[in-house]
């Protein structure tokens, strides 16, 4: 069984090799940056006067998301890679965070 959890899609325009590696290098970045079960989803549209993208990160821990447009495909994976960065460490500096304890204390065994 193969389970699809990384999607790039290209609309209007075909990349080339190059531009395919750099955004599929990119993606992989975030999907291995991301919680575990992830899935990530990169739609990139060739515009009039550039590149229109999206990139959603989905899981249980909450969704990830950002759009860009750039006058390059490149400028664009990177702009978009940089804001869903950004999403993603805001999420792990609070992920083990308990409000309700604030002081984490560790169990002894009698």
């Amino acid at each position: 069984m193969s389970y699809d959890f990384l999607k790039i899609q290209y609309e209007n325009f075909s990349p080339k090799w190059d531009q395919k590696q750099l955004a599929l290098a990119v993606m992989r970045n975030i999907e291995f940056a991301a919680p575990s079960d992830s899935c990530v989803r990169f739609d990139v549209t060739k515009a009039d006067q550039g590149y229109r993208g999206r990139c959603r990160v989905t899981s249980a821990s909450g969704v990830f998301a950002a759009e860009s447009e750039a006058t390059s495909l490149e400028a664009l994976v990177v702009d978009i890679e940089g804001v869903i960065h950004d999403q993603l460490n805001s999420w792990k500096a609070t992920r083990f965070r308990n409000t309700s304890d604030p002081s984490p204390t560790l169990a002894s065994a009698s």
